[in-house]
């Protein structure tokens, strides 16, 4: 079905210039006017529908690094540190 879709969008996508072109030329300005104005509506809500697609998957993979770094701070705040002096550390 998906494929359908994206056929008959393509399909569209190139008929779509000549057809405007046909009607300017018969002087049906408005209904040129019209068909130009849906596909920049259209091309505009795709590239917007992209745009917060993207900001949604970066929010996401934003959330799980949030979530990584408060783990790694609990393991790192478990962990006890006994102070040495340099001899113990020439030592080692």
């Amino acid at each position: 079905m998906l494929a359908v879709v994206g056929l008959v969008t393509d399909t569209i996508t190139l008929v779509l210039p000549a057809t405007v072109m046909v009607l300017w030329q018969q002087s049906r300005r408005a209904l040129a006017l019209t068909m130009t104005l849906l596909t920049a509506v259209g091309f505009a809500a795709t590239n917007i529908d992209d745009a917060i697609a993207g900001r949604g998957a970066a929010t996401a993979q934003r959330e799980t690094l949030r979530d990584e770094i408060d783990r790694l701070k609990s393991e790192r705040d478990g962990l006890v540190f006994i102070p040495t002096d340099r001899s113990a550390v020439a030592a080692a």
